[in-house]
Formats: C-alpha cells, sequence, structure tokens
C-alpha cells in the first residue's frame, strides 16, 4: 500500500540521523531494556485503540505511530551487532524461530478474545509488535555469519532455500505496487467481461512495476547499506 511505503521512505532518509540521536550502550541487557522501552511506547497506542473507540486507520497509518516501530528495528540492530560479538550465538535460536512462526497465525486469530487487553483486533497491528522483534531477532541469531542461512531450525532452513527467497522478493514488491496499479487503472477497466485480456495485462502492469522494487531498490538498498555498515 502507497501509505506504507511513504512511511518507509521518509524513514529510509532519516535512518542516519536516527542512528545518530538515539543513545548507545555498551552492555547487552541495556540494549535489551532500551528496546524493551521503545516498543512499550509503540504498545501505547495500540491499547489506546483496544481500550478506547478511536478510529484506527488514520491513525495506524500515520507515521509518528509507525516510527517507532522503525526505531525498535534499528535498536534490534545494535542488539544483535553487540550480542553476536560476544561470541557464537545460541543453537536453539532458529526453533525459537520456528515456535514464533507457529505462534503468529494464532496471535491474530486469538486478538479478538483477549478481553483483558480490549479488542486488540482494533489496533492494527493486533499488538504483535513483541512477537515480530522476537521472530526477526531469532532468525537473525540462527543464520550463518558465512552465508547466512539458519544453523538450527526447521521452518527457516526451508524459508531460505531459492525458490522461496525469490518467490518472497517477488511477493513482496507485489505488496508494495497493488495498490498504486488498482489505483491508476481507469475505472471501466473493472468491467466484468473481457477479463480473458484484462488479467493478463494486470498481471504484466504489476509485473512491470515489480521489477524496480526487486531489483532497483534492492541493489541500491545493497549500496546504502556498504556505506552505512559500521555506523549502526
Amino acid at each position: 500500500p502507497s501509505w506504507f511505503a511513504s512511511d518507509l521512505l521518509i524513514f529510509s532518509l532519516m535512518s542516519p540521523w536516527l542512528c545518530r540521536i538515539l543513545p548507545r550502550f555498551a552492555r547487552v541487557h541495556s540494549n535489551v531494556a532500551f528496546l524493551i522501552g521503545i516498543m512499550a511506547l509503540r504498545s501505547v497506542p495500540t491499547m489506546a485503540w483496544s481500550l478506547g473507540d478511536i478510529a484506527v486507520v488514520p491513525s495506524y497509518h500515520w507515521g509518528f505511530t509507525r516510527i517507532w516501530e522503525y526505531v525498535a528495528g534499528v535498536q534490534l540492530a545494535r542488539l544483535f551487532k553487540l550480542y553476536s560479538a560476544e561470541g557464537p550465538c545460541w543453537q536453539g535460536w532458529g526453533w525459537i524461530f520456528d515456535g514464533c512462526c507457529l505462534l503468529a497465525p494464532f496471535w491474530k486469530l486469538l486478538a479478538p478474545f483477549w478481553k483483558l487487553w480490549g479488542d486488540l483486533s482494533k489496533s492494527g497491528d493486533h499488538g504483535s509488535i513483541w512477537l515480530v522483534t522476537l521472530l526477526i531477532f531469532a532468525a537473525a541469531c540462527a543464520s550463518d555469519p558465512q552465508d547466512g542461512r539458519p544453523k538450527s531450525g526447521f521452518l527457516g532452513r526451508f524459508f531460505a532455500c531459492g525458490p522461496l527467497v525469490q518467490g518472497a522478493e517477488w511477493s513482496h514488491a507485489f505488496y508494495h505496487v497493488s495498490t498504486p496499479v488498482r489505483i491508476a487503472v481507469p475505472t471501466a477497466f473493472w468491467d466484468p467481461q473481457g477479463w480473458w485480456w484484462q488479467l493478463p495485462a494486470l498481471l504484466a502492469a504489476c509485473v512491470a512495476a515489480a521489477i524496480p522494487v526487486t531489483k532497483v531498490e534492492h541493489w541500491l538498498a545493497c549500496r546504502v547499506d556498504q556505506s552505512l555498515k559500521g555506523g549502526v
């Protein structure tokens, strides 16, 4: 969706500035505490939406709400860098990743029934930032520093196979371009008649729009990552 791409573009441009102003800590425990504090701040609007009658869609799309997730990602990268520098990572992180993947769909399905915390289904993210943060950290810790493939667990190794990696890159690109393409298409295009040519044309438009996202954007991201490496 366009709002997600807009937020992400702004946050990416702000990334060097965010890295400079965020406090740095020398110990793992201090970094964990700071990360928990960031996620707690992100959880404030989630709880407000769940317990109160607040319009969720405009607020959830608002950059000031989503920026805490981006800041948590920056801090998570710092935490992993410090944790991995202390020695080889624990071999059980791959199984932690598997557990998070298996829990994720049930987390979303059970969110409306957690009455103690209100209706989390109204919050946009279903309160899943804690689970997602653990999942990302586990995936990073389970990966081999040499080739990036998981060293333990089952699902991580399965997801790391070549065809699934390529499919994930393209599906992520389609996620970004589907809404702009759909809005750009004239209203008359959606006439039910003529789907024999409309569907291939729509798929071709999505593929054409997804190519820059998967190829050009990936190339540019690698170059930016190389220039910023060491400054996280």
